[in-house]
């Protein structure tokens, strides 16, 4: 099998590695896409708070096909392997996706969309007719924030820094197209 591979000296090579053996409560997953994420861009820069042992496979957002041919996505978790043709899923982190949906997009999809989830779900506890500010909403997260806040009933205002304002960033009109109010704001970068 064919894999992306973090090495000591943090090259990122493709190699030929073992194929996962699927331990109790985990499920092959054959990989169609593979979404790159912060943790792995620290990973890869030897700043993650909880560095995995080298050499690595990096990669825990998936979308692909279980042996049955269930389309799926999923979380790797720490354990990372998604940049690879196979990877081994936990059951409780495997989620079927839907016939609408890219590969890619599935593969793009948990960790942003968990990242806005549970700040407006667990935190705030969103409710109908709110006002909610999100900030950033030019980015993978941002934009998730947008799209769940409205899904929730809230009333949406956006923010972009100067830069992306300038550039006339191209995501945000998806995030009018979703639904929400004009910008409150164009910041400064910090």
């Amino acid at each position: 099998m064919r894999a992306v591979v973090l090495d000591e000296e943090r090259t990122l090579a493709l190699r030929d590695v073992s194929e996962p053996k699927p331990g109790d409560g985990q499920t092959l997953v054959h990989v169609r896409a593979a979404g790159v994420n912060y943790a792995d861009v620290l990973i890869r820069e030897g700043r993650y708070p909880q560095p995995p042992t080298l050499p690595y496979v990096p990669g825990s957002e998936i979308a692909g096909e279980t042996e049955d041919g269930r389309r799926v996505l999923a979380f790797i978790r720490m354990e990372g392997g998604g940049f690879a043709e196979h990877a081994a899923a936990d059951r409780e982190w495997l989620f079927d996706l839907p016939d609408s949906a890219s590969y890619e997009e599935g593969a793009a999809f948990l960790l942003a969309f968990l990242t806005a989830w549970i700040p407006l779900t667990r935190q705030v506890q969103l409710r109908p007719g709110a006002r909610v500010l999100v900030t950033a909403a030019a980015g993978g997260v941002g934009s998730a924030g947008v799209r769940v806040a409205r899904a929730l009933g809230a009333e949406v205002g956006w923010s972009r820094s100067a830069s992306q304002a300038a550039r006339g960033s191209r995501s945000i009109p998806r995030c009018s197209s979703a639904g929400t109010s004009a910008p409150a704001a164009s910041t400064s970068a910090v």
